[in-house]
């Protein structure tokens, strides 16, 4: 008995294993790989059709009875099927290693129905215990994923609650270098004549061109810096996150040189990957709170005298994590 539950094990890692090489991402094996067929060639294909054909295990050799339970193939319907719930923009790469994997897996799964292995005690409540666990992977990853799904104005208030995250801005910087050292007045003078200027309108070509002309090096271009982060700068420099498209505003990071910072434009609405991270974020404080109902609904009790001390507050459900924010890279 033991022994054939150890050979279920073995067998469950082994499909489990073959489904893992079937995931998004992993690299098929160019030598087995078959070249991937138009989409126009696939449709033809009818729905009742084979697409993955095993043809191996229903061979008989001379003076032995036919296999039992032999799989002969899927068919289109079937397959798209399990992709439509699998992975609905399955790339032609993938589906190929999906149906070389599903081939083997059902030679796998076919050969331990012929050995009975469903009709073994450990063995049914061991495929229970699975099913059990994996209905409480698909409640959190698709019941409750689904019903977490965020509104448009939820994304938006959460959005407004957490620019400091999510908002991003492009700016003009002007390099203003300090001439005196010894005079810092008159640089501070400078650059905030500098300031003013670039906010009344003038060319900010033109501004770094002066800047650079009164220490004497060779003009420069202003730096253009695009889709920048409020966590990209030391705090003291935030606050120029603040100002109005248009608007200029004096930073100095260094003893040596000014910074005059330029918004030209800051974004009102997330963008793709930040309305995606809010997506994320929603959803895991919605399914975390969920989770949590179903703890205090739902207590889950230890016997001492059998496990030893418990501690105190034992967590039994364990809430989706929310994912951070893209981190942001630290201007050049």
């Amino acid at each position: 008995m033991l022994r054939t539950l150890r050979c279920t094990i073995v067998l469950l890692a082994v499909a489990g294993a073959l489904m893992a090489q079937a995931k998004p991402g992993a690299k098929p094996d160019e030598k087995k790989s078959v070249q991937s067929k138009p989409d126009t060639a696939q449709t033809a294909v009818d729905p009742d059709d084979f697409v993955v054909l095993i043809t191996g295990a229903c061979q008989t050799p001379p003076g032995q009875f036919a296999v039992r339970d032999c799989v002969r193939g899927v068919t289109r319907a079937e397959f798209e099927k399990l992709l439509a719930i699998t992975q609905p923009n399955a790339t032609g790469a993938y589906k190929q290693k999906l149906a070389e994997t599903l081939g083997q897996v059902i030679i796998l799964s076919n050969e331990a129905k012929k050995r009975e292995l469903t009709k073994d005690p450990d063995i049914e409540e061991l495929l229970r215990f699975k099913q059990m666990q994996t209905l409480a992977e698909l409640l959190v990853g698709r019941a409750m994923k689904t019903d977490a799904q965020p509104t448009d104005d939820e994304i938006n208030a959460y959005y407004q609650s957490h620019l400091d995250d999510y908002q991003t801005a492009d700016f003009l910087r002007i390099i203003v270098p300090a001439k005196n050292l010894a005079a810092p007045d008159d640089d501070a003078k400078f650059a905030e004549t500098i300031r003013a200027r670039c906010a009344s309108g003038e060319d900010v070509k033109k501004l770094q061109a002066e800047a650079d002309q009164r220490v004497g090096r060779p003009a420069a271009a202003p730096v253009d810096l695009k889709n920048q982060q409020r966590a990209m700068f030391p705090q003291a420099q935030r606050a120029m996150f603040n100002s109005m498209p248009g608007e200029c505003v004096t930073e100095s990071p260094s003893k040596g040189e000014f910074f005059v910072y330029k918004l030209v434009a800051k974004s009102e609405s997330p963008t793709p990957a930040a309305k995606a991270a809010i997506v994320n974020a929603l959803e895991g404080e919605k399914i975390k709170s969920e989770l949590e109902d179903l703890k205090k609904q739902n207590v889950v009790s230890l016997n001492e005298k059998y496990f030893g001390p418990l501690p105190s507050q034992p967590k039994v459900l364990t809430p989706v994590p929310t994912p951070p924010p893209p981190g942001p890279t630290a201007p050049q």
